[in-house]
């Protein structure tokens, strides 16, 4: 059994409730000092920012691309839930549907002004994203059973996949011109876990005239990072004595930004940030299931109505057959979450600004794309407040809002792509998210109306 804890972990960590990846109201909050972690350009308002361990900046997100609410509950006509309807949820899937988990927090984080073109940052920061991919066939044998799909060969193949880093950054921004800014981030990472589906393959085919069922399938998992502490003759985890040179999984990756002003009201930016892999090499193995089947043709009445051993034999097959083996395996790279924000930023009023974006993700072979609008007004330097719309991930009525209150040295703030929507509009959510934290501040950094000559 403790050879599929491996798997468990990951399965249970995928599929829990959701929040969302993209962080549109952060990137329009220009006021606070992490708007410049999903655009390194961006310079932060303070002269000195400090994020203290643990309270400076944490954000969940939680998301599903498949199912809400109003897709599963049956209402009355008093808007009561009446019953679960599982075949509109059914009905409702695509063929491959995601959940998914991601986490993030600040151990550390400052920023310092340089000079009148310079400002530098900082940051340590834990991060975790988990995803479970289900296909349709699989609901869709639960729901219905294999007697909707007689003479059907039914494929039903999940997939996991787990990263948990630790990453030290040091990042800048360096203004050109009085139009053109651009900023870079060095991220050195320590590799903690690493899951994922290598091949995922199983069916189910029902006889349409004898109706016996065959049931196939193959799987191949590979891990790295804890996999020692997982597999049956591996040591247990000790966090006493795990330490940070235990982290021994190294990698690279670096963001990239820039923001132009196409005049005095308009301003455009554009970032690309992970760009860079985890080598993992160690605690590297492989769970794995070669090609098996097993077919189930039925059990006789009488022998059913005395012991029903038909059934515990065939229960035993398939737990003799379908069992993962473990093996060491070579080391391997993986690629991080890579995001890409294009962003227009116009001045309607003095301290009231229109934002439109578009971002997207792509992470193993899979595209996401998004689009948030918002709206941000700054109250003098205590208050800023964004409200904003985004569409993303198959969910199309995500009403945000931002906060960040300042009282000096002390600046509270929290932000939420569907802080609004998600309790208000709860039947039919898919996702939700937020980051909320606390930041030192000190000083203000004045618009340069003159800037130093570059020699």
């Amino acid at each position: 059994m403790r050879k599929i804890y491996l798997l468990l972990i990951a399965m249970v960590a995928g599929s829990l409730p959701s929040l969302a990846q993209q962080e549109a109201v952060l990137h329009s909050m220009r006021s606070l000092p992490q708007a410049q972690t999903t655009n390194p350009a961006f310079i932060p308002q303070q002269q000195f920012y400090l994020g203290l361990p643990g309270i400076s900046s944490t954000y969940l997100s939680i998301a599903n691309s498949g199912f809400n609410y109003n897709s599963i509950v049956d209402l009355g006509p008093d808007g009561r839930p009446q019953a679960l309807d599982l075949v509109r949820f059914q009905n409702g899937l695509a063929k491959k549907n995601y959940i998914s988990m991601i986490g993030h927090t600040d151990l550390l984080s400052m920023g310092m002004k340089i000079n009148a073109r310079m400002y530098l940052t900082f940051n340590s920061t834990a991060k975790l994203y988990n995803r479970f991919m289900y296909p349709e066939g699989l609901t869709g044998l639960i729901i219905s059973g294999n007697g909707a799909y007689l003479g059907q060969e039914v494929a039903f193949s999940p997939a996991i996949d787990h990263i948990s880093y630790l990453e030290n950054a040091i990042g800048g921004s360096y203004i050109i011109n009085n139009k053109l800014t651009v900023g870079t981030r060095f991220k050195f990472l320590k590799g903690i876990g690493n899951i994922r589906t290598e091949a995922s393959d199983f069916t189910i085919a029902t006889d349409a005239e004898t109706y016996a069922l065959t049931l196939t399938g193959n799987m191949q998992v590979k891990a790295a990072g804890f996999y020692d502490y997982i597999k049956e003759d591996g040591e247990d985890f000790d966090s006493e004595t795990f330490t940070y040179s235990d982290l021994r999984n190294n990698g690279f990756a670096m963001d990239l930004g820039a923001t132009y002003k196409v005049n005095t009201r308009l301003e455009v930016g554009f970032s690309a940030l992970n760009l860079g892999r985890i080598n993992w090499k160690t605690g590297v193995g492989e769970l794995f299931m070669n090609e098996v089947s097993a077919e189930f043709k039925g059990l006789d009445a009488q022998e059913l109505a005395n012991d029903g051993d038909g059934l515990g034999e065939f229960a035993d097959e398939l737990e003799e057959k379908f069992k993962f083996e473990d093996r060491e395996a070579a080391p391997y790279r993986t690629g991080l979450p890579t995001q890409f924000y294009l962003s227009a930023r116009y001045e309607l009023l003095r301290n009231l600004h229109a934002n439109g974006l578009f971002f997207s993700e792509l992470y193993n072979g899979r595209f996401m794309p998004a689009f948030s609008a918002a709206l941000n007004k700054d109250f003098g330097r205590r208050l800023s407040t964004t409200v904003s719309y985004t569409a993303s991930n198959r969910s199309y009525n995500n009403l945000g809002a931002g906060f960040a209150f300042r009282l000096t040295p002390i600046q509270f703030y929290m932000v939420s792509d569907n802080l609004i929507s998600t309790p208000l509009f709860y039947r039919s959510a898919k996702a939700f998210n937020f980051r909320l934290g606390f930041n030192m501040v000190f000083g203000y950094r004045k618009s340069e109306t003159k800037l130093p000559s570059a020699n």
